[in-house]
């Protein structure tokens, strides 16, 4: 992944964490200079379909919560990569067991069997 394409889905990100506003998200995107310069594909196809996306909001053809939707996966990587070292924990869990007892029974003999 390119530099100019991880800074763009870290911007994406951080409006999908409403860390920034929608208004601050399309400011901050690059402009078309800097993707001509840049002459990487993939992240021009990112601007601008975040910018089609933005675009949508503005005439409110699309609601914020939408607009959210929409740009939560051109940034899930990085609120995977970002996720603590926790989420990264393998959870092992045991089939489930159909027991059936009395009510009396004490659970520790229920568990036991």
């Amino acid at each position: 992944m390119s530099t100019l394409e991880a800074s763009v889905r870290d911007l994406i990100a951080r409006y999908v964490a409403s860390s920034i506003t929608a208004e601050e998200l399309s400011d901050s995107l690059p402009d078309g200079w800097d993707l001509d310069e840049a002459a990487e594909p993939v992240a021009t196809d990112l601007v601008l379909r975040t910018i089609g996306y933005l675009a949508e909001y503005q005439r409110s053809d699309r609601s914020e919560s939408e607009l959210r939707e929409a740009l939560t996966g051109e940034a899930s990587w990085h609120l995977e990569r970002s996720a603590s070292p926790a989420a990264n924990l393998i959870i092992q869990s045991q089939p489930l067991v159909s027991v059936s007892a009395d009510a009396d029974t004490p659970l520790r003999e229920v568990l036991a069997s």
